[in-house]
């Protein structure tokens, strides 16, 4: 465990906030600007099940139990138009300067093996009723152990815009300042922010 831990960035992200609204973002921001000196990123999230490929409903029955977890659950979706610093390209082309849904789809490679997904395989997605279809035309390798925020799928901008959406972020604050974060959490309540460092903390003792 303290390898590990030694072996993380020495900027990785100590804490993760979950379910900002929209009118929220700049707030949150500023909140935490305040605390860290430095700038941070929400990303959109919009959730999402796949209930077609190709055009076929998406049969779930056929996988192992993992697999089939994973096909079943709602996936948190998102858009950008740059490939995000800790992903790199395997196979296909990223979006780069295209919108829309005809831009396509960018899968983890891992869900997509898992899943059975290909490139230029067609998906459908359920967003709250609302149905959005699109290529994958690249698959990406994500360095989880980076503690930055990634999605199993990533969507071009121009799709996903107008759906409801709530947003996440990750943040580098001071250890053992926690007043910031009962202030922001009173200011709004609705959030959940998710304190790694005292997670690890309690997994060492454990451990110990």
């Amino acid at each position: 465990m303290r390898n590990w831990r030694a072996s993380l960035p020495p900027d990785a992200p100590n804490h993760f906030l979950v379910n900002v609204l929209p009118d929220q973002v700049d707030g949150v921001r500023a909140a935490l600007k305040a605390v860290t000196g430095t700038d941070t990123t929400l990303y959109p999230m919009v959730r999402g099940r796949i209930v077609a490929v190709n055009g076929e409903p998406f049969d779930t029955t056929r996988f192992d139990t993992r697999a089939r977890r994973l096909a079943e659950r709602e996936f948190n979706l998102s858009w950008a138009s740059d490939l995000p610093k800790t992903n790199r390209v395997t196979a296909g082309k990223w979006f780069g300067a295209a919108k829309g849904s005809d831009a396509g789809l960018s899968m983890e490679a891992g869900i997509a093996e898992s899943l059975h997904f290909k490139l230029g395989d067609t998906l459908t997605w359920d967003l709250a009723g609302a149905k959005v279809t699109a290529k994958i035309t690249s698959l990406r390798k994500v360095e989880w152990d980076s503690f930055r925020p990634n999605f199993f799928a990533l969507f071009a901008p121009g799709v996903l815009e107008e759906m409801p959406r709530t947003y996440l972020g990750a943040v580098r604050a001071p250890e053992g300042q926690g007043s910031w974060l009962s202030a922001l959490v009173q200011q709004y309540p609705n959030l959940l922010v998710i304190d790694v460092g005292e997670i690890l903390r309690q997994i060492q003792t454990i451990i110990e």
